[in-house]
């Protein structure tokens, strides 16, 4: 690249591809840095998290996600995104006081409440049927 182009703003990157920044959009940067990098943080924040939605829903939209017995590693969201039970549910379900326990694995519900995994599979399944029964009438 020769000096000619670095005075007109154009910065070369791999494989002959050139980005051109015009004085009008070096001095824009310029004197917007902030503003120019809270977009640039957000448009990156909204990547993530589309993405992460996205990721999410095609899981739990496959039928081998749907309704697990309950693994040592499984926290309450991933229980109620499974199961597709509201929080309030899963709250009365794993008898939480506070909002502390939620990241808590499957391993620390059961012996906090002193039940199996199998046990507590059934005490999500039968409270999973009876709040979809009550969703459908």
């Amino acid at each position: 690249m020769d000096s000619s182009a670095h005075q007109a703003g154009q910065v070369s990157l791999q494989d002959g591809y050139d980005i051109v920044l015009t004085p009008r959009l070096r001095a824009f940067i310029g004197q917007n840095k902030l503003t120019v990098g809270i977009a640039a943080a957000s448009f990156f924040a909204l990547v993530y998290f589309t993405g992460s939605f996205i990721a999410e829903l095609i899981y739990f939209n496959d039928p081998r996600h749907q309704n697990e017995a309950l693994q040592p590693w499984m926290t309450p969201y991933y229980v109620a995104l499974s199961y597709d039970l509201p929080r309030d549910t899963i709250k009365e379900i794993f008898e939480f006081k506070d909002g502390v326990e939620g990241s808590k694995r499957m391993s620390f519900v059961a012996e906090r409440l002193d039940l199996s995994l199998e046990e507590l599979t059934e005490k999500v399944r039968t409270a999973a049927q009876a709040h979809h029964g009550q969703a459908h009438d």
